[in-house]
């Protein structure tokens, strides 16, 4: 499938250095945070699963669209 290609090629250099640089600030400051106090970073992760997981059974029991 070469439309996967063309998209590759056409994201500008300068988005992929950001967001490597976001990716790099982002895991820096949850490895601070999780080395100061481990219980945020997992109490974080937790909540994180517990309102997918709500939502993903609450999108499959309505009608409702959440889009």
């Amino acid at each position: 499938n070469f439309d996967n290609v063309y998209f590759i090629r056409s994201i500008s250099p300068i988005k992929l250095f950001l967001l490597g640089l976001f990716t790099l600030c982002e895991g820096y400051t949850l490895s601070y945070v999780g080395f100061i106090n481990p219980r945020i970073v997992i109490l974080a992760a937790v909540l994180t699963a517990a309102v997918t997981c709500g939502l993903f059974f609450y999108a499959m029991t309505t009608k409702s669209d959440l889009t």
